[in-house]
């Protein structure tokens, strides 16, 4: 699909699908004849797309959790506050006694509540991140399109608050700035 985008559009287009792949192949022993867990949102889990790549490797059991809510927590910023942890505990409680052995995040931002889901589905998971191979995807991507484009950056504000979160007015204005040339860019781990 990504690349039925890309070609579309002639632009490259940067998908977790092929994170989720790549991360999958590279890590395979964590997967074959074990019991994996996919955590994601209800709309990536209906999908199947994730169920379909990891099923090619052999996994004793693949359990979707369903984590709306908890992306939702962490995407608004409440994950770590009371009512943000008691709505992640509420959401991935069920899945306690799902013996899981490897977690697939399915959404970038799961890395930052991992440690409150080791505490609900165990210590001794092990977590498979594709935001990694994203990453290194997009930074593949970035350094064969550089050097022709000449990028700008176009932000629109509709906000009705007169302060950005960076203290410039933004009311209803564009901004239009040219994008710094990369020149190196690096991925840690």
């Amino acid at each position: 699909m990504s690349r039925d985008l890309s070609n579309k559009h002639k632009v490259p287009v940067i998908s977790m699908v092929d994170g989720i792949s790549t991360c999958i192949q590279k890590n395979r022993e964590l997967i074959e004849g074990k019991n994996v867990a996919i955590m994601a949102t209800k709309y990536t889990i209906d999908s199947l797309k994730y169920f379909e790549i990891i099923h090619k490797y052999h996994p004793k059991k693949i359990i979707n959790i369903v984590a709306t809510q908890s992306e939702h927590s962490v995407t608004i910023g409440n994950c770590n506050l009371n009512a943000g942890k008691s709505l992640i505990y509420k959401e991935l409680a069920k899945y306690r006694n799902e013996k899981i052995d490897t977690l697939i995040l399915a959404c970038t931002c799961f890395q930052l509540i991992t440690s409150q889901i080791r505490k609900i589905l165990g210590k001794t998971i092990l977590f498979l991140d594709p935001a990694i191979y994203v990453s290194e995807q997009s930074k593949e991507i970035l350094n064969v399109t550089q050097d022709k484009v000449d990028p700008e950056l176009l932000i629109y504000s509709t906000s009705k608050t007169k302060k950005s979160t960076a203290g410039l007015d933004v009311s209803g204005k564009t901004f239009l700035h040219k994008m710094p040339k990369i020149t190196n860019l690096t991925l840690e781990r």
